[in-house]
């Protein structure tokens, strides 16, 4: 571009200079992304550059990671909001950069105590909830009974080891399982009979 000044004095007297000046383009910066199964840990997200007129690029992803390709990828194993940062640099020299958040969800664990793993017949054990990020619960007691309480105290009536298994979903649909054992130890069938001697000695 051409910049012209001209001047002029009292007596009408003029004088021009002309100078050139280059505003640089800028790169025009955007990404998008997708990711691997929510329900995996740890998620793994897949970037997609859509920048125009950058001839280098770096990534921040937020999590410790970096990165100079394309179309990088990067995993994340903990839950929470993670700002991903695309820099583009032209021939020019010129840089500018966006960013747009990355939400992980926590992970789902499945986890339970049992206040006792075993004892006679009727055997009461109370099972304490541990799971992580669940909302949804659903027990098999191994006797044939099932619950959707989150915590509950069982009776077992039935001996032998027993399979105790806990599954958890959360509201994005994932699922995970943990199985304990319990055993209800039989007791034994206690009864006796008697005879006596002839009732009239004495």
């Amino acid at each position: 571009l051409k910049v012209s000044l001209m001047v002029e004095n009292a007596r009408g007297c003029r004088d021009t200079i002309t100078k050139t000046v280059e505003p640089y383009p800028i790169p025009t910066i955007d990404f998008s992304y997708t990711t691997s199964d929510t329900c995996l840990s740890p998620l793994t997200a897949y970037f997609k550059n859509l920048s125009t007129g950058a001839t280098e690029y770096a990534w921040n992803f937020g999590n410790g990671k970096s990165s100079v390709l394309t179309d990088p990828s990067s995993s994340y194993a903990q839950g929470g909001k993670y700002p991903i940062t695309l820099v583009g640099k032209n021939s020019y020299n010129c840089s500018i950069s966006k960013t747009k958040e990355l939400e992980v969800a926590p992970e789902l664990v499945a986890d339970f105590e049992m206040d006792t793993s075993g004892g006679c017949m009727p055997l009461t054990v109370k099972f304490t909830n541990k799971s992580k990020e669940a909302d949804y619960y659903t027990w098999d007691l191994g006797d044939g009974n099932s619950s959707n309480l989150k915590d509950l105290n069982h009776v077992y009536v039935k001996s032998g080891v027993l399979k105790v298994s806990l599954m958890v979903e959360n509201a994005r649909g994932c699922r995970d399982t943990i199985t304990k054992t319990v055993e209800p130890y039989p007791i034994p069938t206690i009864d006796f009979s008697y005879t006596t001697s002839d009732t009239c000695l004495s």
